[in-house]
């Protein structure tokens, strides 16, 4: 059979293969009295329930055009509807909408063995749908029956249907049964043209005067309180004595409240599914982020949306999943502006941005909260060429809330514990084991690099043994607090200060030149300075020996020998100092000159 969509053909072993659900072991679907049925991308019927035999016999035996269109655009991510669908002892009448059925001769026209509505929706993210039908036939056998002796049915089409009519040639109603329709009243209706319950799509094909005879078809129509209404309309033409078409008898039914009570139904059927595949997300993904990145996956089909945008808010706001389309961060602070503890959702049409970035789609927004704080938002984006966010997909939107909430809530954690593991509990500096991992990934990216040159400083505190011993490891504490916070604010926001351990410090300066990695150093020397020469700490002679090692990513073979280079130069500084041959307290070297200008010291001098 061919494919529904180019690029879609899919084989029936794989479809088997992909986890398609028996559609008979799904309770919700298999209590539905109708006709229900799954069909794969190729056309091909995946499973049915025992109403459904008729429509599986008609897609068998060849799909036709109305059915295989519907389809199509169930798998884009839209719900389509044919009502009626015939289906006929030879398939090729059941692609005939009803009117153009009836155009054909008699003679020519098939017996109509059943005919439903019927309802596509997207199935499985896409990859299936899912027909569901209403056998109409007793209703659709009944009304052409009544139609065909006004007067003989009368009392039994007031109960059969909310009004019939009779319309003139130019269209206005000449007859209208007693108690009106559509909250008008016979008297309103009588004398008045069939356009005033037109909308404007239906202005030139107007079934009040349609000379070809409609069966049960479905409209949208406009009522006397300017609402949309559905209903189910047939009609006969009318000829005269001379074969003259004369006007249309018919009637209509209201289904507006069926329909509206389907949709909810299939919509809650679809928000069910969606968070049923978020909490399944949420207990199969035990790292935050790729959780939330996979359920930024979900969302993208499931909304449908052509963006998903997830943030985490703690003290500020960071981006943490994002798939689809761009979206400018800067319409997040308008969001979070908008969103208070009564305003949950944020939207904003592509209309009413023209000429501003992003004007081609239309936003929506939501907050997250865990325990009544707002710990992070989702932004979604849909094409302008799209539907307009409403009512129906914020609550599906709703739905999943708390559970994203949750979800950006474990990402906090995540992020804290991994925070803490990285940095050094006394000063706040990244430890030792981070460090190590940062520089090797450091060294692995850039290791092509032959250009741009490094430094790293290798230091360590003169006499900290000796302060420390002397007034206490409380005050020592304090010595290497104020040693990291003068670090950290006399380094570049790139550069990346770590405390090795014990007096022990380095800092990683990427891409800097030896006369600017020259000047750094001795600003932070300078800085140092009156956090050695404090009234409670002068007697101490605190200080510190600074090495650096000038090199090229490119140049390096591995991590431990480049901290040993940077910790001789450092020795080579110490060592000067005691010899009074130093008193500027550095040294920058590079590979080259590693050997000429530093001393290996001897083992257990270090």
């Amino acid at each position: 059979m061919s494919s529904i969509g180019d690029n879609m053909v899919v084989s029936n072993a794989e479809m088997a293969g992909s986890g398609q659900p028996d559609v008979s072991q799904l309770g919700v679907i298999e209590q539905y009295p109708g006709a229900v049925l799954v069909v794969d991308l190729n056309g091909a019927v995946l499973s049915a329930n025992q109403h459904a035999g008729l429509l599986v016999e008609m897609i068998d035996a060849g799909m036709p055009r109305n059915i295989e269109d519907a389809i199509k655009s169930a798998l884009s991510g839209s719900v389509a509807q044919i009502n009626p669908l015939l289906v006929t002892k030879e398939n090729a009448s059941a692609a005939l909408g009803e009117g153009e059925a009836a155009l054909r001769p008699a003679s020519a026209q098939r017996e109509i063995l059943a005919a439903y509505d019927t309802t596509f929706l997207p199935w499985e993210g896409g990859r299936s749908v899912l027909l569901i039908g209403r056998d109409i036939t007793l209703e659709r056998n009944l009304r052409a029956a009544l139609i065909e002796s006004r007067q003989r049915y009368r009392d039994l089409l007031e109960a059969a249907c909310d009004f019939s009519w009779e319309t003139d040639t130019d269209g206005r109603f000449v007859f209208v049964t007693p108690r009106g329709g559509l909250a008008y009243s016979a008297s309103e209706l009588v004398g008045a043209s069939s356009e005033l319950l037109l909308p404007p799509a239906l202005q030139k094909n107007n079934p009040f005067t349609s000379r070809a005879g409609i069966e049960t078809e479905e409209y949208w129509l406009i009522d006397a309180d300017n609402r949309e209404v559905c209903i189910l309309l047939t009609a006969i033409p009318l000829y005269n004595s001379s074969g003259q078409w004369a006007g249309v008898r018919g009637f209509c039914q209201d289904i507006t409240s069926l329909r509206q009570r389907e949709f909810r139904q299939a919509e809650a059927l679809h928000r069910e599914r969606t968070l049923g595949r978020i909490l399944k997300i949420a207990r199969e993904e035990l790292e935050p982020k790729r959780m939330l990145s996979a359920i930024a996956e979900c969302l993208l089909p499931a909304v449908p949306a052509d963006s998903v945008l997830i943030l985490h808010h703690d003290q500020e706001w960071q981006k943490v999943a994002h798939v689809g389309q761009a979206i400018d961060e800067s319409f997040v602070s308008k969001a979070v502006a908008s969103l208070t503890d009564s305003s949950a959702f944020w939207t904003q049409s592509a209309s009413s941005r023209q000429g501003q970035d992003c004007a081609d789609c239309h936003l929506v927004a939501f907050k997250c909260q865990f325990q009544g704080s707002m710990n992070g938002l989702v932004m979604l984006g849909r094409s302008s060429r799209k539907q307009e966010w409403n009512q129906s997909d914020q609550a599906l939107l709703q739905n999943i809330r708390s559970e994203l909430g949750t979800a950006l809530q474990q990402y906090g954690h995540f992020i804290e514990l991994e925070k803490l593991s990285a940095t050094d509990p006394l000063t706040g500096l990244f430890n030792r084991r981070s460090f190590e991992a940062k520089l090797s990934g450091f060294l692995q990216k850039r290791k092509d690099d032959n250009e741009a040159q490094h430094l790293l400083l290798y230091m360590d505190l003169n006499n900290f043994k000796q302060a420390n011993d002397a007034f206490g490891h409380q005050e020592g504490d304090r010595i290497l607090c104020d040693f990291a916070e003068v670090l950290k604010a006399n380094v570049r926001k790139q550069d990346l200060p770590v405390r090795l351990g014990g007096d022990e410090f380095v800092v990683l300066m990427k891409d800097i030149s030896p006369n600017a990695g020259e000047q750094k150093v001795e600003a932070l020397i300078q800085a140092l300075q009156p956090v050695f020469d404090s009234l409670e700490l002068k007697a101490a002679r605190l200080g510190v020996s600074v090495g650096g090692l000038m090199f090229r990513a490119a140049e390096q073979d591995s991590l431990e020998a480049l901290l040993s280079h940077a910790d001789r130069v450092m020795y080579a500084v110490k060592q000067a100092g005691k010899d009074g041959l130093d008193d500027r307290g550095f040294r920058i070297v590079s590979d080259d000159e590693l050997d000429t200008q530093t001393t290996v010291p001897d083992e257990g001098e270090a």
